[in-house]
């Protein structure tokens, strides 16, 4: 998928506009399962590297991304339940190892992740509150 085409990220553009995240954007899943994987950037972008919306039972562990700017956060999550990320790393630094949206957000928990890569482990917003998060490794 070349998003770059236009702007957009289909044939279809008036149904799809820009994606999210510049890496992975998962919507609607049960299920996801990242294991040692890398997303790297050819030129500069503001969004994280995975976007999840209104999805379920995601592990996401090894995963480096390049943030830049280093103001984005690696992983934005809105609405999402059974979060578990470990092993996360960011080059450069992250302004976030995730971004946490959504009132219904729900039993996310963090690992040990790369120290010192993120500005905060979580930053909360359109609703989300540190009772979605269950456990939080630093």
């Amino acid at each position: 998928i070349d998003y770059r085409k236009d702007g957009y990220w289909t044939d279809h553009k008036t149904t799809w506009g820009v994606p999210p995240a510049y890496g992975l954007y998962a919507r609607h899943l049960n299920g996801l399962t990242l294991k040692n994987v890398t997303f790297q950037l050819a030129a500069p972008d503001q969004r994280s590297a995975i976007f999840c919306s209104d999805s379920a039972d995601i592990q996401i562990s090894g995963f480096k991304a390049t943030c830049n700017p280093p103001t984005t956060a690696v992983i934005t999550a809105m609405n999402c339940n059974g979060m578990q990320l470990s092993g996360l790393d960011a080059s450069p630094k992250a302004a976030a190892l995730l971004r946490l949206e959504g009132a219904s957000s729900s039993g996310i928990v963090l690992g040990p992740n790369r120290p010192g890569k993120f500005a905060k482990n979580i930053d909360y917003a359109n609703g989300a509150t540190k009772k979605a998060v269950l456990r939080l490794d630093r």
